[in-house]
């Protein structure tokens, strides 16, 4: 009996020692085409025979439970992709995909080639190249209900995988509506958990990519307008899908070349700007809306310290256009998909806006520092607007680096062919030296002394004019009218004109010892051309000199 057991076990450990090395050594030879086939189907009937699936080569580590794709490629059929159109079939997105291996851990060959429930332990994709070509198709509006499920159930009940993984990702974007429209992404990271396909997950929103957890990492992000006068980069970008937030750092949007090149680019006069944050985060962002294209919406933008720069060059001729449409919430109301989103806040930015004046031959700089603000209520859907008609701003900020200023912008959605909105500023004690900067040389005067006590507004407009209630307290005003020289160009005082302003024009005080502080009525007509801004400034200035001269 011994000996029967001792030979009975000899045969066993032959035969298992004969497997090991068929299976070690042979490896995929005799399960490589199969594999081919079964994969290549799967594409097929998943893409409705527009793609086909190459592969230099399938290994298969059965010992490990190992199966790794060398050089395999994703790419469309010209042929069927021009039949499809004439069928009105046709994706407005088409692919091309390839990438150096793809490894799959936990896998055996009779998984992929007899059972319709596959369950994974790991997918690794090494360098993956993603070209993607954009073209709107007019019959894609009337949605295809079919599911990829739907279309893959015959041969594939359910997919199971618990972690996927793709590193330095190269995803290449061409809009052919638009032929200079490109986006080139160069190293993308995606890690993504808890992978399930099956007919619960084929319409399950809380997924990412039928993952219940993802995340998406890139850096060095970089693109140019169009018209190329900017650059836009991103130093990294991090997506954490399951709990539908963002994180952006190094973020900016800069003009290509210093002011005068950029000004050489433009045969009219056109703003110049110059944006940069730290950081930012977005959260409860809409994947599926975004993805598809479909619609914006997210819940709370933080951004923080941040900087922006406005610049004009008056030397430069203006366009003459017609400007009417294009308030702040007409701009929003105009963008062509739905955008919601409930609240951006700003925190600790600093906002310039800097004019060339030829008339002085410098440059005028008004600044806000310190700026901190909310805005609500980010949206053209119209049940949103329904629910709530107002976008509204609030901030605060250091005018000029010295006044503490707050002011509530409203912006009326409901109501935005009228452009109806209301401004409100209020602003405590400032020096008035402080207004230098900006009114030697776009104003050309120069405030040598002033004790300015108190500054508010209310405004409200249209498309048409605004008007509104203006209040300065101020004392000890002492101004200088300047000229610039006809020699060397120097500002200089105006004699004359400084011995009116002096002695006619100007009020040294408001309101006079004892009086009441009164509010001023200014009323300006906006001309066609000009932006809301303009508008703004204009009206206010209005109030402020008609109170200066005591009008």
């Amino acid at each position: 009996m011994r000996k029967i057991i001792w030979t009975i076990s000899i045969i066993i450990l032959v035969i298992a020692t004969g497997i090991v090395i068929y299976l070690t050594t042979r490896k995929s030879k005799d399960f490589e085409p199969m594999i081919k086939d079964k994969l290549q189907e799967l594409v097929k009937t998943g893409s409705d025979s527009l793609y086909r699936l190459t592969m230099d080569k399938i290994e298969v580590d059965v010992i490990n439970s190992t199966l790794t794709v060398i050089n395999a490629h994703l790419i469309p059929d010209s042929s069927r992709l021009q039949l499809l159109e004439q069928q009105q079939k046709a994706p407005d997105d088409i692919f091309s995909i390839s990438l150096k291996a793809l490894e799959i851990k936990g896998i055996s060959p009779l998984d992929l080639l007899d059972k319709k429930h596959i369950d994974l332990q790991a997918l690794y994709l090494r360098d993956p190249q993603i070209q993607m070509y954009h073209k709107k198709r007019g019959y894609n509006q009337v949605k295809d209900t079919t599911t990829l499920y739907q279309r893959l159930s015959k041969q594939l009940e359910s997919f199971k995988l618990s972690n996927a993984e793709a590193q330095h990702v190269a995803v290449d974007y061409y809009d052919m509506d638009n032929k200079n429209k490109e986006v080139h992404l160069k190293d993308l990271t995606f890690r993504f958990k808890d992978i399930l396909f099956n007919d619960t997950t084929q319409n399950d929103a809380s997924r990412f990519l039928y993952a219940s957890d993802a995340s998406i990492f890139l850096k060095d992000y970089n693109l140019s307008t169009a018209d190329n006068l900017y650059r836009f980069n991103i130093d990294s970008l991090n997506i954490e899908t399951v709990t539908k937030s963002v994180k952006l750092w190094g973020i900016s949007m800069k003009p290509i070349g210093n002011k005068a090149a950029f000004s050489k680019k433009l045969q009219f006069r056109k703003d110049r700007y110059d944006l940069q944050a730290a950081t930012a985060t977005i959260k409860d962002a809409d994947w599926w809306g975004l993805l598809s294209g479909q619609a914006i919406t997210t819940g709370h933008v933080d951004i923080y310290k941040g900087e922006v720069e406005l610049y004009s060059d008056k030397a430069l001729p203006g366009s003459g256009q017609n400007k009417t449409g294009h308030y702040p919430h007409q701009n929003i109301g105009n963008i062509p998909i739905p955008l919601f989103i409930e609240k951006v806040a700003l925190h600790n930015f600093e906002v310039l806006y800097k004019e060339f004046n030829p008339k002085s031959g410098q440059m005028g700089t008004i600044q806000f520092t310190h700026v901190n603000g909310t805005l609500t209520n980010i949206t053209n859907r119209p049940e949103k607007i329904a629910a709530n008609p107002t976008f509204e701003v609030n901030a605060e900020a250091r005018f000029m680096d010295d006044g503490e200023l707050k002011t509530t912008w409203k912006f009326d959605m409901a109501h935005l062919k009228d452009g109806l909105f209301t401004v409100t500023v209020d602003m405590g004690k400032m020096d008035g030296t402080s207004l230098n900067k900006a009114t030697v040389p776009l104003g050309l005067f120069e405030v040598k002394k002033a004790n300015i006590k108190q500054f508010s507004a209310f405004i409200k407009g249209n498309n048409a004019h605004a008007n509104g209630d203006i209040k300065v307290a101020y004392d000890n005003l002492e101004v200088s009218i300047l000229k610039k020289g006809d020699e060397d160009g120097e500002l200089k005082k105006k004699g004359l004109m400084n011995f009116i302003a002096k002695t006619f024009i100007f009020q040294k005080e408001n309101p006079k010892k004892g009086d009441a502080l009164v509010a001023k009525h200014a009323y300006f007509e906006r001309a066609p051309e000009k932006s809301f801004f303009n508008l703004l400034w204009k009206t206010i200035m209005t109030g402020v000199v008609a109170t200066v001269k005591g009008d």
